[in-house]
């Protein structure tokens, strides 16, 4: 069971983003939620601290909760991933790879604790889409061991970060990556409809 105050938390933010409360406008009072959820005080204002601590809200003394623009992602590149950037409406994602154990690659790009890699990861696999054209092959590591039963997580939704957040309460807050130019490699180049060969943007993120 969730915390009560992450579900008024949650069911906040996703209006927010699918702009049911448009920018500008107030949120219902802390006293109306407490009516109509029939919660308690606290339990609002720790809903509506994260909201503010992540910039959905700004409170204003006198006058309420201010619901501000949504934040948009920098781009493919940037940490918030490609939903932050494109949002859900025409990204799609197919899971090539479920999560599956294996030691870390050789000759990691990011360093890695003496615990991480005496746990080997769990890496999995996503084919992203926009308008139905593959656009990207997503590789994600995770160290193995971390996180309770997340094999058995869905993983065609879009948002890994969404995910995350909603499972498990983590929020990314940053990470390091690296681009490099490859030759697509046969079954790379299949999955993005290219020739085997083909020069290809290849993006590695430890978040």
């Amino acid at each position: 069971m969730k915390p009560v105050h992450k579900n008024l938390y949650e069911s906040i933010r996703k209006k927010i983003l699918n702009l049911e409360y448009k920018a500008g406008e107030l949120l219902p009072s802390e006293n109306d939620y407490c009516k109509i959820l029939q919660i308690t005080r606290p339990t609002v204002r720790q809903a509506l601290a994260r909201l503010e601590s992540e910039g959905f809200i700004k409170k204003h003394k006198g006058k309420g909760s201010v619901i501000q623009e949504p934040k948009q992602g920098l781009g493919i590149l940037s940490i918030t991933g490609m939903t932050g950037a494109t949002g859900n409406r025409d990204l799609h994602t197919r899971v090539i790879k479920k999560p599956h154990a294996m030691d870390w690659p050789q000759n990691f790009s990011f360093p890695l604790t003496i615990e991480e890699k005496e746990s080997g990861c769990l890496v999995l696999e996503r084919l992203r889409f926009i308008k139905k054209n593959p656009i990207l092959i997503e590789t994600t590591y995770f160290p193995n061991g971390v996180l309770n039963r997340f094999q058995r997580l869905d993983f065609s939704k879009n948002s890994l970060f969404d995910l995350l957040r909603e499972k498990y309460d983590i929020n990314i807050m940053g990470g390091e990556q690296k681009i490099k130019a490859i030759k697509a490699p046969s079954l790379v180049a299949d999955l993005l409809k290219t020739k085997a060969g083909t020069p290809i943007l290849h993006l590695e993120r430890k978040i």
